[in-house]
């Protein structure tokens, strides 16, 4: 099992971050007249998935009684039926059912539609934790039968504690620039912090924990500008981080947004996406191998602007 698996927070108590959130679900959680759907959106990685098990137990849904599904791999209205049977049947081995929906935008609009009545009317031994990074692509009425709670990420002291937290019960010392690199990578995900904090630990040499890092971090400022750019993000914020990776090799650079654009065109539903991918991938087609880095930033911004 993975280390951020292992360390995942096994209560609300100990749960780092997102206070208010976490206070709040506590107090819903100490009253019988409690909602039976909920709806936790967020970034991906700030723990939506992490609070819905650690309610599991909260609830005494006992393991054979959760259901954990992925919105992608379940999304139409077969699917969407399947789980209505299931919701209105008595749990087997615990106080109640619960069923956990991940990237559940990612549901059609019929399997959400035909998901309403149960989530309006739900059976008094059953609960649905709907987790989400793109809520608006919930159909209104869903979210409106649900209550909402917002997980953000981490603030640079709350990753710093994590991080020494995990270090401390793995009796493990790092380097304070690779420490403070990793929390730079992560941008405030205590899941992307975790998975490359255990690469780095598989490395005993520090020159080449810090090579993983500087690899890491270049990977992570190429998807971030990649993420931009398919969301039409200004041209003044793709510079910003084209500053912090000016000095890696152009065709790096550019071959690693092409990988992630092809990803997008082969695994996104949204057509929207799918064709702004398209334009992106026709506007980098020309390697920098000759024009190096100023060709490169021609590109970038032609690419900005479709």
């Amino acid at each position: 099992m993975s280390l951020y698996q292992n360390m995942r927070p096994k209560s609300l108590d100990i749960l780092i971050g997102n206070k208010s959130t976490v206070k709040s679900l506590k107090q819903v959680f100490k009253s019988k007249d409690r909602p039976h759907a909920y709806l936790f959106c967020g970034e991906r990685g700030t723990g939506k998935t992490t609070t819905a098990r650690i309610l599991v137990k909260e609830l005494g849904c006992a393991e054979i009684d959760c259901m954990e599904l992925n919105g992608a791999d379940n999304r139409g209205i077969d699917d969407a039926r399947e789980i209505i049977a299931i919701a209105n049947v008595a749990p087997i081995g615990g106080k109640c059912r619960v069923i956990i929906y991940d990237e559940a935008h990612k549901l059609t609009n019929e399997a959400q539609n035909a998901l309403l009545k149960v989530l309006e009317d739900t059976p008094e031994t059953t609960y649905f934790i709907l987790c989400s990074t793109d809520p608006e692509k919930l159909l209104k009425t869903i979210r409106s039968r649900c209550s909402t709670y917002r997980f953000e990420l981490l603030t640079s002291e709350q990753m710093t504690e994590l991080l020494e937290n995990v270090l401390t019960e793995l009796e493990k010392d790092l380097d304070d620039n690779i420490f403070y690199g990793i929390i730079d990578c992560a941008n405030g995900s205590p899941r992307d912090s975790l998975v490359l904090l255990e690469q780095i630990l598989t490395l005993e040499d520090p020159k080449e924990q810090k090579i993983l890092l500087k690899k890491s971090l270049i990977e992570h400022d190429t998807v971030e500008m990649s993420r931009l750019l398919l969301k039409g993000g200004s041209w003044k914020s793709i510079v910003e981080i084209y500053k912090g990776i000016k000095d890696v090799d152009s065709e790096v650079i550019r071959r690693s947004i092409l990988g992630y654009m092809k990803t997008i065109m082969l695994n996104e539903r949204d057509l929207d996406k799918i064709e702004i991918a398209c334009q992106i991938i026709n506007a980098l087609s020309k390697n920098t191998y000759d024009s190096g880095e100023p060709h490169l930033i021609a590109m970038l911004y032609e690419a900005s602007m479709k």
